[in-house]
This record gives C-alpha cells, structure tokens and sequence, in this order.
C-alpha cells in the first residue's frame, strides 16, 4: 500500500513539474506554444 502511495506522488510531482515547465514555455516563447497547438490540432503545415 505505501509503494502505491509513492508511485501516486512521483505522478503528481511530474505532472506538477510538466505543468511549471508549460508554464514556463509559454511565459518566454508563446508564439512557440502558439505554432504546437496549432500543430497539434490542425497538423497543417502553414507556409
């Protein structure tokens, strides 16, 4: 039960770290941000 435990906390401190890092990302380069999602939703090269 405790290893299930620190496996819960290692995701939620990840995901925290992910979230900071995208926060981050988007604080300093949000056009980057911007062309990915974009990318992602559409994946149509914009020439």
């Amino acid at each position: 039960m405790k290893e299930m435990i620190y496996e819960v906390g290692s995701f939620v401190f990840l995901g925290i770290i992910i979230v900071a890092l995208l926060g981050a990302l988007h604080h300093f380069f949000p056009h980057l941000i911007e062309t990915i999602s974009q990318y992602l939703r559409g994946r149509t090269p914009r020439y």
